[in-house]
């Protein structure tokens, strides 16, 4: 959310930084691409031990690749092929909750015409509202059943996907995003949760970073076949 109004405020602000209207488009592609760089590099830099032992590759592309081919193809007792499934469902959900947050705003310029201002509005409402939703539901899963929550999470999506069927007014459109927040963040909390409970010993970081991998093809798969569609 701050890299988010940090770019907004260079676009829109461009006439007070001596900026014209693409430079400042520029400057907010380019704040955002450093801002992702920054966080990236230290996993760049990141070593697993020398490569000389089964347990770890010497980079982190190679121990994300050999992690991944052992869960393609588990052994038997090496307790990898109910990781295996909760990843390929968690993959799958959590790639189609970021595709329809991406959406949800291309939708919400070209169908209802908000401009600049109020789209980043929206934006911001849906990530405030989203950490209550994922308070709520951590607190269920610790305290009630995880298998519940995640039951309720994707009832919500549900409920999202058809009231959206609905929706034919700004205000409409503002309501769609609170119940939308609160299922991203309470669906984004608890499958991260069941991963690293399924997760082996010492594998934590192997097992999210093919999980971000997994994610963000299948969100590029959910976004060209609803290009396709739309």
């Amino acid at each position: 959310a701050l890299a988010l109004v940090i770019a907004t405020l260079l676009v829109t602000a461009h006439d007070r930084l001596g900026l014209s209207p693409a430079g400042g488009l520029r400057a907010a592609f380019l704040f955002t691409g450093g801002w992702w760089l920054l966080f990236s590099l230290p996993a760049a830099f990141a070593r697993f031990g020398d490569g000389e032992t089964e347990a770890h590759a010497s980079t982190s592309g190679r121990e994300l690749l050999a992690f991944a081919r052992s869960l393609a193809s588990p052994q038997s007792g090496d307790g990898l092929a109910p990781l295996a499934a909760v990843l390929a469902g968690a993959m799958l959900v959590l790639g189609a909750v970021q595709t329809a947050i991406a959406q949800f705003s291309s939708v919400a310029l070209e169908e209802f015409h908000l401009d600049g201002p109020a789209l980043v509005q929206l934006v911001l409402l849906v990530q405030a509202v989203a950490l209550p939703g994922a308070l709520g539901i951590g607190w269920l899963a610790a305290r009630v059943s995880r298998p519940l929550a995640i039951s309720i999470c994707l009832a919500g999506w549900v409920v999202v996907l058809v009231a959206a069927w609905f929706v034919d007014s700004v205000r409409h459109l503002y309501g769609l995003a609170v119940l939308l927040a609160l299922v991203l963040g309470g669906v984004q909390s608890v499958m991260r949760a069941a991963v690293a409970d399924a997760a082996p010993e010492g594998r934590s970081g192997a097992t999210f970073g093919l999980l971000q991998v997994g994610t963000k093809l299948a969100g590029f798969v959910a976004s060209f076949a609803f290009g396709a569609i739309y």
